[in-house]
């Protein structure tokens, strides 16, 4: 899990360097053969990479709930949360 999580924000760290954007601009043409328009509106997700608690999940909850994916009330599991060291 250390070495994913590590992996993880190795490639958060070149996805955010302004000097490989046009080259992942490039893959998205290229190799998934977006329309220029589709890429010209992407920009690059910010990935959290920092230790993350349960109650920054709480949002999400009645959202879930509200769509039908879990029952209302429901709490996280502490231990199913990942944490960046």
């Amino acid at each position: 899990m250390a070495a994913f999580q590590a992996a993880i924000r190795e490639i958060n760290s070149l996805l955010v360097d302004p000097e490989n954007f046009q080259d992942f601009v490039t893959f998205l043409n290229t190799d998934y053969g977006l329309d220029q328009a589709l890429v010209d509106r992407f920009s690059m997700p910010n990935l959290v990479t920092r230790a993350l608690t349960i109650d920054e999940f709480e949002y999400i909850v009645p959202i879930l709930a509200e769509e039908g994916i879990i029952r209302e009330g429901f709490k996280p599991p502490q231990d199913l949360i990942f944490r960046a060291p």
